[in-house]
């Protein structure tokens, strides 16, 4: 642990136990009746929800009468306390905020940094995720935060593992718990950095619904959601049923409306004026800055450099007006009129999607009970991936037929024999990616008791379907093919491949000038490339939990059980062209795989002294066998406990070995196979042309993480309705799955790292001859930071007034490679894909006023300030300080009360400031599609209005 690290932990520590001096004359708290909890689906539903705004539960409610189920833990006991932290989203919370989806309200807890959403614009067309919600716990990826629903396992919709939360059913999700620790002993692989259960009502009864459109105020990004329940019981209340559905629209915006991008359009560039010892940084992110290159086409380098072409193809009047500063396929300066990036760049994307979901249950007798339910969610998306633009690439040679003459002369007159276009190509348009999503699950199960022991059995079937469409989608060969167009002896325009493959169906294409394309033209280099993928997943899970002996501090209770799950599917087809890898972008290859797992567990909760002396302490153990058709047999285990020396304060801890296993992709993937060029560290750094696959490893091990957490939880009674957390987390993930280079592979195995060479393959002479790239256990990951957690309830104005607050605190976020070690917090810059901006402080504050009918909420969003790269130094860039970001959402709602029943008329704003983001823009985001900020973090839409109407009866 870091100094600053214990000693920020120790003196808040210290005064929560400094505040509890004064506690023996104090009035005993309020205490908070949860609902009674589903068993039926699975045991581990539960609520903690008051009428208004719940507690944050940082630990789980004391209190009277029913059982509790805490995520953190499979063991239900009236009154237990879990020691892993859990945040609790409730239902009233998600209302208040009236998002478009419940992933829209959960993305904004402080854990949950660096989520990808519809707004972050994070995903490309090759990646099939526009518009996908996927939770990422501690910037640790998606893959290693599992998500249940009531407590199962949810079908990845992702062959990476991931699962997107839009497919979820939403509409009767009752409160959401987010695990922030380690927990793959108690709920199984990928929950590395912790889980986020979905908690579905099962028990509703009545009918409810809601109707919400909303819109921004540059009246773009509109937004429609719908949702209906309905419950009731039946056969003598002996049986329950609940249906709901829910529909939700939101429409697209795009960054040529927002005033802070028109007035800066900031990118990275390489300094020109840069020379070691002259006092400029390497690098600069400037403003007012464009691509080089225009509509009609330009050129950009050589002695013709500055000439341009007009609408009809003939040379323009007026030379290319040229920035201030160049770098690559960048200026700053000059006329931005040429950039038309500004047309498609989405700050959000547009998304449709629904679900349904279905429950029934009965008694069989007075302690057997039924249960069967049903879910089906879909979402459709569509996004756009830019301009087909090329820069200084598009190779126009001195016989080209469509060269204007003027220019053929000026050629000659230099000596050269061609040059480079620069082309924004509006004619060919941009690819659009369309994707189709879809979840569809059942499961079916017995639950029941015997003696003060329960148990329940359950199977679950879930099917997941993805398609990735690329509509207007290029194949670069051919359009290259098209422009090296020639005069054929007859004289007519054909293409140079033509003459010498009279077969090969090339069209000729004019690149000079802005005119539509033939139909002839987009049917030889654009189409649709088109990729489906599925995954389906079987899971059988039985359990058994109850007390085995009573100890004078309570009984020692047991939770035992075992489950068979096989995951199977991967990419099912793919377009003969995407096959081939020779689309612009999205080219897939198909693959298969399955993984059969096998596992047991157990979780021993021990009350080892209650009201004694010197306080109450429980401990708490559990562990997980588990055993892959892949890889073998690896063990699982947590051990904990909690301390009150105080009814008033409460100490927690908790250690546990955590995995992931390897996804299908990771394993089963089959890749692209082409020529790299390498050098060879032990023949001289020779070069030679190498034969690289890359592939997925089926020889993968699972990833192995050691997590610590060690917190306090504050109850003071003479403050009656407060409650505050502080914890501490560690997680240390070894044998981490990483893909490196080809040559990064190479110099590895050269330095004597056997693992990196059997993906070297030599000939007799040791010349390398193959490379293949696949996934090693390779690297390291290390996660520390702390979590503060507070609410407070009282009465005020004659109504109730409840704060909540939620802060993250990242102290290391920590990449190590076999060939260097990256240290991400602090920083905010978009880089290289991995951890994609990781500020130290996040924080949630929300005050809510309830008086029926009215009640009002003001919610803040807190960034704090970061670094844009963390190890640049002013010699390395002119701007590396990016501000801290707050922003300010509200809502205010008004219960009419007609029909005897609650009819809300409800209206939210978010942003209310319309704070702009901040420029943020680093060396992977230097491309003239990026936004100038990271749209993972900070909000590019700006102030969005919501309203609509609810109803319970």
């Amino acid at each position: 642990m870091s100094g600053r690290i214990f000693r920020a932990v120790m003196c808040a520590t210290t005064a929560m136990c400094a505040a509890s001096a004064a506690l023996g004359q104090a009035a005993a708290p309020q205490p908070v009746t949860p609902a009674a909890p589903d068993e039926d689906s699975g045991s581990q539903a539960a609520s903690t929800s008051t009428a208004t705004l719940p507690s944050p539960a940082p630990v789980a409610e004391q209190s009277s009468g029913a059982d509790i189920v805490v995520t953190g833990s499979r063991i239900v006991r009236n009154g237990y306390d879990a020691p892993t932290p859990v945040s609790v989203v409730t239902q009233d919370e998600i209302q208040q905020a009236a998002p478009t989806t419940i992933a829209d309200y959960v993305n904004q807890l402080p854990a949950l940094g660096g989520s990808q959403t519809p707004r972050s614009s994070a995903s490309t067309i090759g990646g099939g995720l526009a518009g996908a919600n996927l939770l990422n716990l501690r910037n640790l990826g998606p893959n290693r935060t599992l998500v249940l629903l009531n407590g199962r396992r949810v079908t990845p919709s992702t062959i990476t593992g991931a699962v997107d939360v839009n497919t979820i059913p939403q509409a009767l999700v009752q409160r959401v718990d987010v695990v922030t620790g380690g927990a793959a002993a108690t709920w199984g692989s990928d929950a590395v950095s912790g889980v986020v259960n979905f908690i579905l009502d099962t028990n509703f009864t009545g009918l409810r619904g809601q109707v919400q459109a909303g819109i921004s105020t540059y009246g773009d990004a509109e937004s429609i959601t719908a949702d209906l329940s309905w419950g009731r019981s039946f056969g003598g209340g002996r049986g329950h049923i609940v249906v709901s559905g829910n529909f939700s629209s939101s429409g697209d915006a795009y960054v040529r409306e927002r005033g802070w991008y028109r007035n800066g359009q900031y990118k990275f560039f390489l300094n020109p004026a840069y020379a070691p010892g002259n006092g400029q940084p390497r690098q600069l992110i400037l403003p007012n800055s464009t691509v080089n290159a225009t509509r009609e086409g330009v050129i950009i380098s050589g002695p013709l450099r500055g000439i341009a072409f007009d609408a009809a193809g003939n040379v323009a009047t007026d030379n290319f007006p040229f920035g201030n500063v160049e770098s690559g396929f960048v200026q700053s300066g000059g006329t931005a009129n040429y950039d038309m990036t500004l047309d498609v760049l989405q700050t959000l994307t547009p998304i449709t999607q629904g679900s349904i979901f279905a429950h029934a249950n009965y008694d069989i007798t007075d302690d057997v009970s039924f249960f069967v339910e049903g879910s089906y969610g879909d979402s459709h998306t569509r996004t756009n991936s830019g301009y087909f633009w090329r820069v200084n690439n598009e190779q126009i040679q001195i016989d080209n037929a469509f060269l204007p003459q003027e220019v053929r002369d000026r050629m000659i007159d230099a000596g050269i024999t061609s040059f480079n276009l620069s082309h924004i190509n509006p004619a060919l348009g941009w690819p659009e990616g369309v994707n189709d999503r879809s979840l569809i699950r059942g499961a079916v199960g017995l639950n029941g008791s015997f003696g003060n022991w329960r148990w329940n059995i359950y199977y679950q079937y879930g099917q997941s379907r993805v398609r990735n469409r690329g509509e207007n989608n290029l194949i670069p060969s051919r359009i290259l093919n098209a422009i090296d167009s020639v005069e054929a002896p007859d004289g007519s325009i054909v293409c140079r491949s033509t003459l010498t493959n009279p077969t090969d169906g090339c069209i000729p294409y004019n690149p000079f000038g802005n005119r539509p394309l033939t139909d002839a033209q987009r049917a030889y280099f654009a189409g649709t490339s088109d990729a489906r993928i599925r995954l389906d997943q079987h899971v059988v899970e039985a359990s058994l939990q109850g007390d085995l002996i009573q100890l004078p501090a309570g009984p020692v209770t047991l939770a035992v059980g075992a489950d068979y799950r096989r995951d199977s599917g991967g990419v099912i087809s793919s377009d003969p062209i995407g096959t081939a890898g020779l689309w612009y972008v999205a080219n897939v290859i198909p693959f298969r795989g399955a993984i059969n797992v096998k596992e047991g567990f157990g979780e021993l909760a021990v009350p080892v002294l209650r009201d004694s002396a010197i306080g109450s302490l429980n401990l708490n153990g559990a562990v997980r066998y588990t055993d892959y058709s892949t890889s073998g047999s690896v063990a699982t285990w947590k051990i904990g406990g909690s301390w009150a020396p105080v009814r008033d304060v409460e100490f927690r801890v908790t250690r546990s070995r955590d995995i992931r296993a390897p996804n299908l992709s990771e394993l089963f993937s089959q890749g692209t196979t082409l020529v790299q060029f390498l050098t060879d560290p032990l023949r001289g750094n020779a070069s030679s042309a190498v034969l690289q696959t890359t592939s997925g490893n089926p020889n993968l091990q699972p990833e192995r993480a050691n997590s610590l957490t060690l917190g306090a939880v504050l109850r003071p009674r003479f403050l009656p309705g407060f409650s505050a957390s502080i914890d501490y987390y560690d997680i240390k993930i070894s044998d981490a799955i990483a893909t490196n280079s080809s040559q990064v592979i190479v110099n590895l195995c050269s330095a004597g790292n056997q693992l990196f060479c059997s993906a070297v393959t030599r000939d007799a002479n040791n010349v390398i001859t193959a490379v293949q790239v696949v996934p090693f256990n390779a690297r390291s990951e290390n996660a520390r930071g702390i979590d503060f957690e507070l609410s407070y309830r009282t009465r005020l104005a004659g109504g109730s007034f409840d704060i909540r607050g939620l802060v993250n605190y990242v102290d290391r976020l920590e990449i190590v490679n076999p060939t260097n070690v990256v240290s991400r917090a602090g920083e905010v810059g978009n880089n290289l894909g991995v951890s994609q901006g990781v500020p130290r402080v996040r924080a949630l504050v929300t005050g809510t006023w309830n008086s029926d009918p009215v009640t009002l909420q003001l919610k803040g969003r807190f960034i704090g300030s970061a670094a844009i790269e963390k190890d640049f130094t002013s010699a390395d860039i002119n701007i590396n300080h990016v501000p801290a970001i707050f922003y300010l959402d509200g809502f205010a709602s008004y219960n009419l009360g007609l029909f005897g029943g609650r009819t809300e008329l409800f209206v939210a704003v978010d942003n209310i400031l319309n704070t702009a983001p901040p420029v943020d823009v680093s060396q992977d985001t230097q491309i003239a599609q990026a936004s100038g900020t990271n749209l993972l973090i900070y909000d590019g839409v700006g102030r969005m209005f919501r309203a609509g109407v609810r109803f319970q009866f």
